[in-house]
């Protein structure tokens, strides 16, 4: 409970751009639950939005990616997908992240209205 208090926060700070704080409380989840995924894509977020490293953000919510696979290997949280396509288009790399589109596009029917809206952001990005 406390580490996902401390991804909360760190999401909250992010939402209200208070992107050194949130960098810091997203860096103390992860290193508390290592294995916890959204704590990646927290940090991933965090980095992608402060404009600090669209690079390591990338790495991190893979990470994310790989963390929420089932343990047959299945399909990732797709809306750790949704970050990843967001950012490989910052990277530049419109061809990964049409690709990840893709396979979001497949899997509407799990998000939310929110999550679709976003999704729907990313995906007029890399068209």
């Amino acid at each position: 409970p406390v580490v996902l208090a401390q991804n909360d926060l760190a999401e909250v700070l992010r939402r209200t751009k208070r992107f050194e704080e949130a960098e810091r409380y997203a860096r103390l989840a992860v290193r508390t639950a290592p294995e916890l995924y959204v704590a990646w894509e927290t940090l991933g977020s965090i980095l992608m939005a402060s404009g600090k490293s669209f690079s390591e953000a990338e790495k991190y919510i893979e990470k994310a990616c790989e963390l929420s696979k089932d343990a047959s290997g299945g399909a990732a949280d797709v809306r750790m997908l949704i970050s990843l396509a967001r950012v490989q288009m910052l990277n530049g790399d419109m061809a990964r992240a049409r690709g990840t589109v893709r396979k979001v596009q497949s899997r509407v029917s799990e998000l939310s209205d929110f999550e679709r809206r976003e999704f729907e952001e990313v995906k007029k990005g890399v068209h």
